[in-house]
């Protein structure tokens, strides 16, 4: 099991939309090289659909929108995704980093991705230590920016919230809301 790959676990039936069954004969190493595997795996899949979603854009453009339905997941997270793969370069993407700290740099130009991704990397910076380091950059005290953010998601989900109507056990709220709420949340992540 060594080299396995993960098309081969789906061929043996050990890996399903649902499940990863192992021997009760596997190794440690092996246990290792598959968990090595599937969290490489995991990590490059935000690429992989990002990249993906570009590339749907560019060929097929509005119709593609329709397509990329296929992946089961939100439009607000596909976005996201075509969104930081459009603007980091693969060759600006930096193993060692998670999707999230590419995430943080994407708004900024070409040459600070780089350079703060590199210093992400080189100091072993967390994902909120690579924000900190941009509200600092931008003259913002972190702290404080975070603060303003979580007052600016409590408003847009009170709104949400007085929006609501309630139709058969089912809350229902007008996009305009929920489009700010999800701003709110984004500004909440990206801060």
């Amino acid at each position: 099991m060594t080299n396995v790959s993960l098309e081969v676990l789906e061929k043996t039936g050990a890996l399903t939309p649902v499940s990863l069954t192992l021997p009760a004969t596997i190794s440690q190493d092996e246990y290792e090289a598959l968990g090595t595997m599937l969290g490489t795996y995991r990590e490059s899949l935000h690429w992989a659909i990002g990249d993906w979603l570009a590339y749907g854009e560019r060929r097929w453009g509005e119709e593609s929108y329709q397509l990329s339905e296929a992946l089961g997941i939100s439009e607000a997270s596909r976005l996201q995704y075509v969104r930081v793969a459009t603007l980091i370069a693969p060759a600006r993407r930096m193993r060692g980093l998670s999707w999230t700290h590419h995430r943080h740099v994407a708004h900024l130009d070409p040459e600070q991705q780089t350079e703060l991704l590199q210093k992400a990397l080189d100091n072993n910076w967390s994902k909120r230590d690579l924000g900190d380091a941009i509200a600092e950059m931008k003259g913002r005290d972190p702290k404080v920016g975070r603060m303003v953010v979580i007052e600016a998601v409590a408003e847009a989900a009170e709104r949400v919230w007085l929006a609501a109507e309630v139709e058969d056990d089912h809350y229902r709220v007008p996009s305009g809301q929920m489009l700010d709420l999800g701003r709110s949340l984004g500004a909440a992540v990206d801060g």
